[in-house]
């Protein structure tokens, strides 16, 4: 995941590959922590989270 991090190309891809970055490494535990960290909405972290757990998003 650290290599997509750094081949991120996008502020669109790179804010979705740290969420998932944070919450590997359990550097993020609770939703509301990642919409500070981020500046997001929760609703918002909400949707990026559903869409990865549906698939959308690379992981690796």
């Amino acid at each position: 995941m650290s290599k997509s991090l750094k081949k991120a190309r996008t502020a669109f891809e790179k804010e979705r590959l740290q969420m998932m970055w944070w919450i590997k490494t359990e550097q993020v535990r609770q939703h509301k922590e990642l919409s500070q960290r981020l500046g997001r909405d929760g609703s918002t972290v909400t949707r990026w989270l559903q869409k990865y757990r549906q698939g959308f998003y690379a992981s690796s």
